[in-house]
Formats: C-alpha cells, sequence, structure tokens
C-alpha cells in the first residue's frame, strides 16, 4: 500500500520547472528575444524562425541522450549552431547569441504565485531541497536562501524519472525514503519514479491543462494538490500556518498570474557554480554543486 502524504517529513522536496518557476514563459520570451537579435545580425534569417520551431530543434537535439541527463547548456547552443550555420557564423558568434539567451532567460524570473507562501510557511519548519533535470537556477530564481541541498541530473548522473537519482538524494542527506517528500508537475518524473525508490510523492497540477503523464484515475487523490500551499496541511499533523505576506514583506499577491521578479538584463549568469550555497547545509550535503 501506497504510505500515507500526511504525516510529517523530515525533508521536502521539489521539482523546479513548471512547479516552483514559469519555465515555459521564461524559455519562449527568451527564445523571442533571441531571434529578434539574430534577425538583427544577420537580416537573411528574418522571419524564418518562430520560439516554437527552435523549440522543437532543442527537443529533438534532448532525445538523443535517451534516458540519460541532458546537457542542457550544450544543447541549446547546438540548437542555436543549427539556425546559424545556415549563415557562416563562427563558433565566437554562436556562443554569444547562446549566451545572450541565458542571460535574457534569467534576467526577469517568473515564479508561480503559491511558490513564495509556501515556501515561506515551510522555511525552519521543515528541510527543504530540489531535485531538477533542469538548470533553472535557485539563486538567478531568488529562492536560495530557502533550500539546503540542490541536485541536478547532468551532475549527478542519474536523470527523472530514473529512480536511482532519488536513491542518490536520499543517501546524501541522509534519510529514511519513507521520511522524504517529492513535489512536482510531472507524474512519471516527480511521483512514480520517487515512490519507487521508497518516497512519498505530491503530483502537483494546478489545472487541466497540465500534462497529463501519469494514470490520473487510480492516483490516490491525497496525493494530487491544485496549489502548492495544500503542502501546508497536507504534510503536516497540525498544519502549519500559512505565512502572512504582510508579516514577511513579500507584499500582496493576485491569484492565478506567475509572480515576475525584477532582475537587471546584465545580471550575470554562469552554467555552473563552483559550490552551492546551503542554509544549516546536513553533513553529507556540503559539497553539491549548483546547476
Amino acid at each position: 500500500m501506497k504510505p500515507s502524504v500526511a504525516a510529517n517529513p523530515s525533508w521536502v522536496f521539489f521539482d523546479v520547472d513548471q512547479t516552483l518557476c514559469d519555465f515555459t514563459t521564461m524559455m519562449r520570451r527568451a527564445l523571442g528575444r533571441s531571434i529578434r537579435e539574430i534577425e538583427l545580425s544577420w537580416p537573411q534569417l528574418s522571419g524564418r524562425y518562430r520560439p516554437d520551431e527552435l523549440e522543437r530543434i532543442r527537443d529533438h537535439l534532448a532525445d538523443g541522450y535517451g534516458d540519460a541527463p541532458v546537457p542542457l547548456v550544450a544543447v541549446r547552443r547546438e540548437m542555436f549552431a543549427t539556425v546559424l550555420r545556415e549563415v557562416s557564423a563562427g563558433e565566437q558568434e554562436i556562443d554569444e547569441v547562446t549566451d545572450h539567451y541565458l542571460g535574457f532567460r534569467f534576467a526577469d524570473p517568473v515564479l508561480f504565485p503559491d511558490v513564495l507562501p509556501t515556501l515561506e510557511a515551510l522555511s525552519g519548519k521543515v528541510r527543504l531541497g530540489v531535485i531538477t533535470n533542469g538548470n533553472s537556477k535557485l539563486d538567478a530564481l531568488g529562492l536560495e536562501h530557502f533550500f539546503e541541498v540542490e541536485f541536478v541530473a547532468e551532475q549527478v548522473g542519474f536523470a527523472k524519472p530514473d529512480s536511482r537519482i532519488y536513491e542518490y538524494a536520499a543517501a546524501e542527506v541522509g534519510a529514511d525514503p519513507a521520511q522524504l517528500i517529492m513535489v512536482g508537475d510531472s507524474y512519471a518524473k516527480d511521483v512514480a519514479a520517487a515512490e519507487l525508490a521508497g518516497w512519498r510523492a505530491v503530483w502537483l497540477r494546478r489545472d487541466d491543462q497540465s500534462p497529463a503523464d501519469g494514470p490520473a484515475a487510480i492516483i490516490d487523490p491525497t496525493s494530487m494538490i491544485r496549489d502548492l500551499r495544500q503542502l501546508i496541511t497536507l504534510c503536516f499533523d497540525p498544519p502549519l500556518r500559512e505565512s502572512n505576506p504582510d508579516d514577511s514583506g513579500s507584499g500582496a499577491r493576485s491569484p492565478g498570474r506567475a509572480v515576475q521578479l525584477g532582475y537587471a538584463a546584465g545580471t550575470s549568469w554562469s552554467p555552473v557554480a563552483s559550490h552551492s550555497r546551503t542554509r544549516n547545509p546536513p553533513p553529507r550535503a556540503e559539497h553539491r554543486l549548483r546547476g
């Protein structure tokens, strides 16, 4: 029998893209800016590409890695190279376009409106971590101070839905898998894979438009939520109190819209930091690299 989610966990882990941040909006906006930049530099490419066409090129390249972790920056660079080789662009020019895209993507991070209230309520009550296949950096999202550890597939060597990434994370934090909860928007990657490793899991489906990549008919309704704030009462007994935005200084947030955090367009971005910034790190996780 699947273990109940409604018990006090020692850790809660989150997916990042489409769970904490609206990656789709950030990516498509950045691709649009990159396309405009390309068209200014190479007018012969004007009107040739749309963001969805670049996404298809990227997805085709990523598919070539199968179940292995995808080197995301390298794949994104090869996506631009596929376009720019048509105009005999040099390697340095391809590098510059790729770097500019990454800068555009993290210039204005977009968080879902349930993220900050949830993390504020959980902070200090339970240890928080991240397990991600992506490279949306917590510091670029303004969230690094909430999390102690971050496990990135490209660095760990296993990618979700390979359950070994969950086994690895449990061993690194020195916790019983039954006391760990994974929260994410993908049933296959964040729920089924975590449960296979002995974790408990919560499937986040904010609306019916979310990809239904799991057998919704047989999912325990207590393990599926529409809003991250449901974790505050779902996973703890007695339930935690949601933080008051006025108390935290976060300000009011309108429901149903993502929260956009302002970063200067010139904010620097590096694909891999040399070490993680941790808050009260557990002994076995001090070396975690950020993605």
